[in-house]
């Protein structure tokens, strides 16, 4: 790789790494495209075939695009490859159909009676079965535990949980994955999601991205 191209793949870094972007999504973009760099390099050329250079990209929104952008200025032809488990943390998930076997990110739905029966929603994550955790919710209300905002809103009289249409709606991958899906979820119902924590930090140029200038709750340990 020579220095001019070199320098222009750190410029594009530092920036990715100031905005606020992942440094592992960032190492794994970078090192793909150094590792092409070096391929091409140690390639016998033809002298019939142009010096560009080709190489791949994942997918990351809004940084990917511009990446290709100055990267084809420099002779450098990128693909973008998609990226699975980042598309879908990003996209919003229809419902299921429930799964009581399953573990990941869950939806339990409430309904507010003396507000026109304004629906909100608990947004929880389980890397157990989810029909164990949810058999855990009801204990929390049965013997009066308050240990989640769920089992502390049941105390009100105009509160009622629907525990019938409780779904999985992201099926668990791993932990980080999970934890920064249920935080996202959490977010994006804004003010129907009666939770008071989120699980983990929702980098400032994710916030940006997916919600604007909306508020994220406080980051404090998830819940079990």
């Amino acid at each position: 790789m020579g220095k001019r191209e070199l320098e222009l793949l750190n410029t594009i870094f530092n920036i990715a790494q100031k905005t606020g972007f992942p440094l592992i999504v960032i190492d794994k973009v970078f090192k793909n495209t150094r590792n092409n760099f070096y391929l091409k390099l140690n390639t016998p050329s033809n002298p019939k075939v142009s010096n560009t250079f080709h190489g791949a990209l994942s997918y990351v929104p809004r940084l990917s695009e511009k990446l290709k952008t100055i990267l084809k200025s420099n002779n450098v032809n990128v693909g973008i490859k998609s990226n699975p488990p980042l598309r879908k943390m990003l996209n919003r998930k229809l419902d299921p159909v429930l799964n009581s076997e399953r573990n990941g990110i869950y939806k339990i739905p409430l309904t507010l009676s003396d507000n026109n029966n304004k629906q909100l929603f608990y947004i929880g994550l389980t890397k157990r079965k989810f029909s164990i955790r949810l058999k855990e919710h009801k204990n929390d209300i049965r013997f009066g535990r308050q240990t989640t905002a769920l089992s502390r809103l049941h105390s009100k009289e105009n509160i009622a949980i629907n525990f019938e249409k409780a779904r999985i709606i992201i099926p668990y991958h791993n932990f980080n994955e999970a934890a920064l899906a249920e935080t996202i979820e959490i977010i994006d119902y804004d003010n129907l999601a009666i939770n008071d924590r989120v699980s983990t930090y929702l980098p400032r140029i994710w916030q940006s991205l997916l919600f604007g200038d909306r508020q994220c709750p406080a980051n404090i340990p998830l819940q079990p």
